[in-house]
């Protein structure tokens, strides 16, 4: 089985994160050909959503949370 990893930077999204990830676990859960790991890296927010993902990941074994520290910002 082929996995694929779903990585998704989160900034400030409280109010839509909990139905955004029910929606990419259902469009998921129908391709049983893979297995899914969604990694959300979650950069410094100030409105709950640290926690709401939280919850999230407890709630599905397949999510993971990276919460950054602080925003980092590199230019070339």
């Amino acid at each position: 089985m082929k996995k694929i990893n779903v990585v998704l930077p989160v900034y400030n999204e409280v109010e839509v994160i909990g139905k955004f990830n029910a929606e990419l676990q259902r469009v998921i859960g129908t391709l049983p050909q893979y297995r899914f790991e969604v990694i959300y890296v979650l950069d410094k927010c100030y409105d709950g959503t640290l926690d709401e993902l939280r919850k999230i990941a407890r709630e599905y074994d397949n999510v993971k949370v990276i919460a950054l520290s602080r925003r980092l910002i590199h230019t070339c």
